[in-house]
């Protein structure tokens, strides 16, 4: 921004933000219900850590490319009935890693998930905490064992779980 605005610019940095007349909650549906909801396409720093959750957790993935890599999808997915999959799940990972680079980001996904009623677990990164609350709001992990482990949790303890769902919404 500073170099844009020494070039004369009137530069800004907006935050980041969701659009809750679309990113909202939808009824569950029964073909959508599963533990654990992954929607996106598939990339190489994704692979280890979907498929870990597949082998452990009932799995419902959703995207392109995952065939490639031996993981089944339900091919994709728009819309309400996106709404729909997240709130028949009972918890949604978010994978902050940069396809591209060995670098992590905030991805819009972190809000519009919750906006839609999930109840995310994403990758711990400081910068999530401008929007989201880890523990409070978000479930944040840092490994792939980690990440296996607190789904596990949260799904043995449904009463927390639902807490963090209703708290980041």
């Amino acid at each position: 921004i500073v170099k844009y605005n020494e070039l004369g610019a009137n530069a800004g940095l907006l935050p980041m933000g969701t659009n809750e007349k679309y990113f909202r909650p939808l009824p569950s549906f029964e073909k959508h219900k599963t533990d654990v909801l992954i929607i996106g396409r598939a990339h190489p720093n994704r692979i280890e850590y979907v498929k870990a959750i597949t082998e452990r957790f009932d799995t419902r993935v959703y995207g392109e490319g995952w065939e490639d890599y031996g993981i089944s999808s339900f091919g994709t997915i728009y819309g309400d009935e996106t709404m729909h999959a997240l709130n028949s799940a009972k918890i949604v990972p978010v994978f902050l890693n940069n396809p591209t680079r060995e670098s992590m980001y905030v991805k819009t996904s972190i809000l519009d998930f919750p906006a839609s009623g999930a109840l995310l677990i994403t990758n711990y990164l400081k910068d999530v905490e401008t929007y989201l609350s880890f523990g409070k709001e978000v479930i944040g992990f840092t490994t792939k064992d980690d990440l296996i482990s607190k789904i596990e949790y949260y799904l043995s303890n449904p009463e927390e779980a639902e807490a963090i769902r209703k708290a980041g919404h």
